[in-house]
This record gives C-alpha cells, sequence and structure tokens, in this order.
C-alpha cells in the first residue's frame, strides 16, 4: 500500500490507505497506513503496527474428514498468507483415503 496515490478532499483520504496484513516467518503483522497529504500517498506507520507469534498456538482443531479425505492439522501455528492477506492458522495436511480403498473416520483412513 505504501505509495498509493490518495484522492482528493472530498473523500476521506483514509478510506484509500487501507492497512492490511502480512506474513513475517511465524509473525503476522497487521499494518496500518494512513495518508499522507502533503504528500498524497499512503505511508506504512510501523509504530502502529500489532505483531502477533503464530506460533504460539498450540491448539490445532481435530483431524476431520471432507468426504474421503483425511485432514490433520500442525501441532503449533503458522502465518498463512494468501488471497491478499494473511492470518494466523494451522498448515493441513490431506489424504484422499479412497486412493487405498478406504473411508474417512474422525480425520483417518480406516478399512481394507
Amino acid at each position: 500500500m505504501d505509495g498509493t496515490q490518495c484522492i482528493g478532499t472530498e473523500y476521506s483520504c483514509d478510506s484509500y490507505c487501507l492497512d492490511q496484513t502480512v506474513c513475517s516467518g511465524t509473525i503476522l503483522i497487521f499494518e496500518k497506513h494512513y495518508c499522507a497529504a502533503s504528500q498524497g500517498t499512503c505511508q506504512h506507520r510501523p509504530q502502529d503496527e500489532t505483531m502477533t507469534d503464530c506460533s504460539a498456538l498450540m491448539t490445532p482443531p481435530p483431524p476431520d474428514c471432507s468426504g474421503t479425505v483425511a485432514n490433520t492439522y500442525a501441532a503449533t501455528g503458522s502465518c498463512i498468507a494468501g488471497g491478499g492477506s494473511a492470518a494466523c492458522g494451522y498448515a493441513k495436511t490431506s489424504v484422499d483415503c479412497a486412493t487405498t480403498n478406504q473411508t474417512c473416520l474422525n480425520g483417518a483412513c480406516v478399512g481394507p
């Protein structure tokens, strides 16, 4: 967002300088931005940002099933970026039980 052009006085400058979330390793950073009226551009404001250590998350969701796919989750959290934003979450591992002629039960492949 830094350097993005701010629009004139008829609009709220802040509405054009959107805050964003980004990852830095396992750290989730909520970046604040403001409109530098004298320059007419959006600027990052590091003193106002907040940080969360995603690796401190220690309660992953329980294993689950999506049809025949067994899903398990990492024991600790991580910062996951995608779609233009970021969030703390747990890395997911998925296995299609159907490839081994099994079914999924409570996040595990079972059967013959």
